[in-house]
């Protein structure tokens, strides 16, 4: 069985090797080298950031000894010079074939078209007849995300009604910030889980590595997209934005895991958060949940109508939680 391997980029040890680039790629099996772009770290400066698919005549994981690795590293160094290169992945031409042409959500099928190819030779003693290992199907991604969906927004509402203990009791109320910066952190996780649910039920591959929730609408179909940004249009901070490549939305994961007043990268988000941003962010989160068990239910099997109501049960009781905190 094959797998896709992600190793960095090495700087092969200093030798007395003359080959060329191409020459090393070339006695590493390899076929083709493309070059794609992927978005950078939301908290880095801006930076072109790019990975590397290498596709050779037959890869064994297991089996690969470190000369390869060696060729392929020289190799991929020299035809991708000036490149911010961050991962190196390795496929063959057997299951590089399968996924970019059959498996409309992997990311293959997307950098096949969304590439630039740095090194191209006609292969040699491909190997069709293994077993390839092949990844879930969209609805097999999203129906496993059901139970994590139904448990984020459990503990949103759970913040929720802690959050309102703690403005009736003056023993408690010194939680108060603790509590609203824990549910929007959990309502943003909500949020992110619930909009992957609806780009894979929408035959939709999800190529950025970011937990930015701007990222999922525009992989979304039309109509369905015109639903998912009118839904988080209340939620949108564009005047929080440090650079032109961050996103619109504050991502709450993050800010709510490591913000600190004190810290002036994360103290503007956290100056913005009051009761009314916080209401908008769950309101977002119910409906984003109840817009994702609406298609899982028109989507899925029979099997799946548990689990979907059981994220539908808990985005009711987080409008409740709502409207009584």
């Amino acid at each position: 069985m094959t797998t896709t391997t992600t190793t960095p980029v090495k700087s092969p040890e200093p030798t007395l090797d003359d080959r060329s680039p191409g020459e090393a790629l070339a006695d590493a099996g390899v076929v083709q080298v493309l070059l794609f772009e992927i978005e950078p770290d939301w908290t880095l400066e801006p930076v072109s950031a790019h990975d590397l698919y290498v596709i050779v005549d037959d890869w064994d994981e297991s089996a690969e000894g470190p000369q390869r690795y060696a060729d392929i590293s020289k190799g991929v160094a020299g035809v991708a010079v000036g490149c911010n290169i961050v991962e190196v992945h390795i496929t063959d031409v057997q299951k590089w074939t399968h996924l970019s042409q059959k498996v409309i959500t992997s990311l293959e099928a997307w950098v096949s078209s969304n590439s630039i190819c740095l090194f191209n030779r006609d292969p040699a003693g491909v190997v069709w007849s293994k077993e390839l290992g092949m990844p879930p199907p969209p609805e097999t991604q999203a129906q496993a995300l059901l139970e994590p969906l139904a448990r984020a927004v459990c503990l949103t509402a759970a913040l929720f009604n802690q959050l309102r203990l703690s403005r009736t009791s003056t023993e408690r109320l010194h939680h108060a910030r603790s509590l609203m910066i824990g549910a929007a952190s959990q309502a943003n996780m909500v949020i992110e889980i619930g909009l992957r649910v609806l780009v894979y039920l929408s035959g939709k591959r999800i190529t950025n590595r970011s937990h930015q929730i701007g990222i999922f609408p525009p992989l979304a179909p039309k109509p369905l997209r015109a639903e998912l940004e009118q839904a988080l249009e209340p939620i949108r901070r564009p005047h929080l934005k440090k650079k032109e490549a961050d996103d619109e939305y504050v991502n709450w994961r993050i800010v709510g895991s490591y913000g600190s007043s004190d810290s002036d990268l994360y103290a503007p988000y956290l100056a913005e958060l009051n009761d009314e941003y916080l209401t908008e962010i769950a309101k977002a989160a119910a409906e984003i949940a109840l817009l994702a068990t609406d298609l899982a239910g028109k989507k899925m099997g029979a099997s799946t109508r548990p689990q979907i109501e059981e994220v539908i049960s808990q985005a009711l009781d987080l409008r409740s939680a709502i409207k009584t905190t």
